[in-house]
Order: structure tokens, then sequence, then C-alpha cells
């Protein structure tokens, strides 16, 4: 059997954050996406663009409840399943993909209700920031 093969990750990528579980929609993007919002980027008034993570495939969620935040809702791997029409919708918003053994109204509640969540960056996120600092440089 081939060893296993850790993801190195450079000093610089943070990968634990504390935040909300945000239904990220936008002008042309054609429905919704499961997204993370970073507490460190939001104020009552404003959010910044820097402190969203749309949400993939191996990424660890844990979804804590609004009113008694030590509760945990729900808690998991990122494994989503993708929509290829728009004939799926949550509360009348169309939605990219659902996330495998989850009620997708429930999913959908806690993400439009902003509950208090944790976020663990799996390889692929971690593999797009890489990316994406790589092109800043």
């Amino acid at each position: 059997m081939p060893a296993r093969q850790e993801t190195k990750i450079p000093p610089e990528i943070e990968t634990h954050f504390r935040g909300i579980a945000y239904f990220f929609s936008e002008t042309g993007s054609e429905g919704g996406s499961w997204a993370f919002m970073d507490e460190r980027f939001t104020n009552q008034k404003t959010w910044d663009y820097a402190g969203l993570h749309v949400l993939h495939d191996g990424d660890k969620l844990t979804i804590f409840d609004k009113e008694n935040p030590d509760n945990v809702l729900w808690q998991g791997v990122i494994e989503l399943t993708e929509q290829t029409n728009f004939e799926e919708d949550v509360f009348g918003y169309w939605i990219h993909n659902t996330q495998k053994g989850t009620d997708k109204e429930q999913w959908g509640r806690w993400f439009i209700n902003e509950n208090p969540a944790e976020l663990e960056l799996g390889k692929k996120s971690i593999e797009i920031i890489r990316k994406l600092k790589a092109k800043k440089n």
C-alpha cells in the first residue's frame, strides 16, 4: 500500500474559523451557494468578501443552535450533490447543490437564518486559496 500523502498547508493559510452559516447569492449567480462567513469580517452593518468561504467537498462544518450556541445541530464533512437544473429550491431560492444525507429544507433554514458555525477547510478549499494567493504574488 502506498504511503499516505499529507496536504502541506503553508503557514499563511488559516484553516479554522468561527462565524456563521450563510446562503450566498448575488446578481448573475443564478441561485445560491452554501457558504460560511468568518466572524472577523462582519459587523452589524457590513460584511467583507475576505471573510466569505463558499463550501466545498471535504470541508468540515459544525452548525450551532442560534438560541443555545453550545448545542450542536449538525456536524460533519461537506459532501455536495450538484444540481444540474433549476428545479431544486429552498424557500423559493434556487440552489446549486444539496448536502448529502440532510433534509434540504432544514439545511437551508440553518444557512438562511445565519446560524453560528465553525469551519475547518478541507483539501479542495485549501488548494483554491493557495492558487488565489499565488496569482496575487
